[in-house]
């Protein structure tokens, strides 16, 4: 009688620790698809960069924790429901905040270097990053950096280029690029120039794409950040596309 009380505990105790094992795995599973406490300390300071007030951080940091992704890092540029364009320096920052509160910032060296009185283009001085020189009816820029910033991850490259009044642009180069994600990756980077001179019908672009992996929620898409050059101007432009 007693060896058989003391196999039914055996059993029992086997069958528990079976239960207690696979529960312990589950969790371990969990975790690797969960954000780290480093991830939403990082995602803070990149929320604070953008101008995201505490409260609304605090609350994106709820629906990221929840399985969601901020409305910026998801939507198109279309669908912010503001935007504003600052001037600093020669830093043009143009960011567009959505219905949830999140902010993403497209920047860009720029200089108004075309001075329509006179239809040449004006002499330029150094800028942070990189430089502009100038001469009769031209002007050509080397490691101009191009950034667009969001809640959850960065693009940003260097190019070169040159914009000549009455001819055709060309980008001469486009490289150094970065792409960072916090709690996430990236995969099938591509840094290209896409049309190395103007022609009648598009202008000039370099195109640094990639495809965004999310972790908590495991969610990819692809985005890319464009630099166009033409008509003698230039400009940055955020795509929600390869």
């Amino acid at each position: 009688m007693k060896r058989i009380f003391f196999s039914i505990c055996l059993a029992i105790l086997l069958g528990l620790s079976g239960v207690l094992s696979t529960s312990v795995k589950a969790e371990g599973i969990d975790d690797e698809k969960s954000l780290s406490k480093l991830d939403y300390l990082e995602i803070r300071e990149n929320m604070n960069d953008l101008g995201i007030d505490k409260k609304t951080a605090d609350q994106l940091i709820i629906k990221i924790k929840n399985g969601g992704i901020p409305d910026s890092d998801t939507l198109d540029v279309s669908e912010a429901v503001e935007t504003i364009v600052e001037q600093n320096s020669n830093i043009e920052t143009t960011t567009y905040i959505y219905s949830d509160g999140s902010r993403s910032a497209l920047s860009f060296e720029d200089l108004n270097l075309l001075d329509n009185t006179i239809g040449l283009i004006s002499p330029t001085a150094s800028i942070s990053g990189g430089s502009c020189s100038s001469g009769s009816g031209y002007v050509s820029c080397t490691n101009r950096l191009i950034e667009h910033k969001l809640v959850m991850y960065t693009y940003s490259f260097r190019a070169n280029y040159q914009t000549i009044k009455g001819g055709y642009d060309k980008i001469t180069w486009a490289g150094n690029w970065n792409i960072r994600v916090t709690g996430g990756s990236y995969s099938n980077s591509s840094m290209r120039i896409m049309r190395s001179t103007e022609n009648a019908s598009n202008p000039a672009q370099a195109r640094l794409s990639a495809t965004i992996t999310i972790t908590g929620d495991l969610t990819s898409f692809t985005r890319s950040l464009s630099l166009i050059v033409g008509k003698d101007k230039s400009s940055a432009r955020w795509n929600t596309y390869y």
